[in-house]
């Protein structure tokens, strides 16, 4: 837009926006405090606007009319006197217009990177739109190569790309197990059965260049359930295979994904740091189940971890706000607006439940999602509330707002229920919000799957293990886990809801992560529980002199003003 509108100067400009798309800055670029702009709907708007702003353009401010009549397309459609003394600029869109919505679903950035391939490159436009929403190299999925358009395909769907864009890509993909992702629902029985072929040999090598070029999000669907792990002798798979074949020797299973270990320097944005958080998971998830671990695989791990978390918590305190007001509508990037998407899920899903598996890390979830009885049809993750407190992480998914939004009781979860029924009310649902501790099946009982429309579950299991876990860290974690998935209630509890017709939806209000203790101070102010994750004093000038050592954000978004300045992590 900035290259097709003329700078305003002594006389108007007319620009004419058919598709309705230019924005009152993008009409008058870097002139925008001396520069009017005046839109007009019609010829007879058009009229008036020339009338009272352009024709005497010399002798006041600069202006610029902006057109979006649908019968004027051209400076020949515009009358002679304004063709003649107005610039005149024409907006055009350089892709046709089958590839119009998915250019337009791309943020402003991806879309004038997908804009310029096609004019610089001279890209095919579908693959150019699609290598770009894939953050992938167009002639990965423009080539019709089969392991670029299931990668691609892969990216598209972890991604949680809008709908244009997947509808984009269905017609650009000839790859079947690329098709079989972009599905509708996805087909994710397709590419379990395909890896199954793999790792046992019986396809030849037909899908190993699927797997082998889209080794990360392989490991990434093996993590969050939608692949389950199969047996296989075959002795010429790659290492990081391990992690999707069965009975692996854990030490071993770690070891390999070690060697594949992501660069955090290499990580630019939010799906980047999710699939490093998948990887890591898997690492820490194989370490539990090796206990004792060798002391050299562990130490690597964890020497890995540091030089990662180094990288993660830069990127996060830079990067931190832009995600907490991304779109919400393709899947949440963030718990506060798991309640909003929520909503919008309604309009296809009568009934949803939400299950909130308290103090479940993805390190947890790996497990749970390769032994309990159920099937992940759409994979996804989102960041917690900083701080990462019950009272605040917890409770911003069930208002469906940032910790800004309920001040008043952000240091405790009794309003919970309350924020959860507020934020249904004006959607007309019968919501609920209730707490139970998963450890018998009996307590589901309580959970009104008959007159509830919305219900928010929170499943306290996992937050009991992991504050047990402190003598045996995650490998005590991991066995508590394993004894809690025996006694059925994840199973019988999605069977009940199944029954009576909600959709499932399943997350986690922050995670966790085994840490070496260290004295607690006593300052005589609140802290945390065992005041290991962050510490919260009366005020800055007490946090400033704390007695202990820890990482201070005083502009945390989201958070009310001066809540930050309190807080030592």
């Amino acid at each position: 837009m900035a290259r097709q509108v003329p700078t305003p100067t002594d006389r108007a400009v007319v620009v004419i926006d058919r598709l309705g798309i230019a924005t009152d800055a993008e009409c008058v670029g870097d002139h925008s405090e001396s520069v009017e702009v005046v839109r007009a709907r019609s010829w007879y708007e058009l009229r008036k606007a020339w009338e009272y702003h352009g024709r005497h353009a010399r002798r006041i401010e600069p202006v610029v009319i902006v057109v979006t009549d649908d019968d004027i397309g051209s400076h020949v459609d515009l009358p002679h006197d304004i063709a003649k003394g107005a610039g005149i600029a024409v907006l055009r869109v350089p892709v046709e217009p089958s590839a119009r919505r998915a250019l337009f679903a791309l943020d402003d950035a991806q879309s004038d990177e997908a804009v310029i391939r096609i004019e610089a490159e001279g890209s095919h436009v579908e693959a150019a739109i699609v290598g770009v929403a894939a953050q992938l190299p167009s002639q990965q999925v423009g080539s019709k190569r089969g392991p670029g358009e299931f990668r691609a395909a892969l990216r598209l769907w972890s991604r949680n790309a809008p709908t244009p864009i997947i509808e984009l890509a269905r017609t650009v993909f000839d790859d079947p197990l690329a098709q079989a992702v972009l599905a509708d629902p996805p087909n994710t029985r397709a590419i379990q059965d395909a890896w199954r072929a793999f790792v046992d040999g019986s396809a030849g090598d037909q899908w190993r260049a699927h797997f082998d070029e889209s080794a990360g999000e392989i490991v990434g669907l093996f993590l969050s359930g939608v692949l389950r792990p199969v047996a296989s002798k075959r002795a010429d798979l790659p290492r990081w295979a391990t992690v999707g074949i069965a009975d692996v020797d854990a030490a071993e299973r770690v070891s390999a994904l070690l060697e594949a270990a992501p660069g955090g320097s290499e990580c630019v944005s939010f799906e980047d740091w999710v699939a490093v958080a998948q990887w890591w998971a898997q690492v820490r998830h194989g370490l539990a189940v090796a206990h004792p671990a060798p002391v050299e695989l562990a130490e690597r791990a964890w020497a890995t971890w540091a030089e990662l978390d180094t990288a993660f918590v830069a990127w996060l305190r830079a990067h931190y706000g832009e995600q907490l007001s991304r779109t919400w509508v393709n899947g949440p990037v963030s718990v506060d607006k798991i309640q909003l998407f929520l909503t919008r899920q309604r309009q296809t899903d009568e009934r949803v439940l939400l299950v909130v598996l308290d103090g479940c890390g993805l390190t947890q979830w790996a497990h749970i999602a390769e032994t309990a009885p159920l099937r992940v049809v759409r994979p996804g993750a989102a960041l917690a509330m900083i701080p990462t407190l019950t009272s605040v992480s917890r409770q911003a998914i069930a208002a469906g707002t940032t910790p800004n939004g309920f001040a008043d009781s952000i240091d405790t979860t009794t309003k919970e229920s309350q924020r959860w029924s507020s934020a249904w009310r004006d959607e007309g649902v019968t919501a609920i919000w209730l707490r139970i501790d998963g450890a018998r099946v009996d307590e589901l009982d309580a959970v009104p799957f008959s007159t509830s429309e919305a219900i928010g579950l929170v499943v306290s299991a996992p937050d009991e293990l992991m504050h047990g876990a402190e003598l045996l860290g995650d490998a005590g974690f991991h066995s508590g886990v394993e004894a809690w998935l025996r006694g059925g209630v994840i199973g019988e509890l999605i069977a009940r809801a199944e029954a009576h017709g909600f959709t499932v939806w399943v997350t986690a209000d922050h995670g966790n992560l085994e840490v070496i203790p260290t004295p607690n101070k006593r300052e005589g102010v609140f802290v945390d529980r065992s005041g290991t994750r962050v510490r919260r004093y009366q005020n800055r000038i007490m946090r400033d002199g704390a007695a202990v050592d820890g990482l201070t954000w005083d502009d945390i978004p989201g958070l009310p003003i001066g809540e930050a300045e309190r807080l030592l992590f």
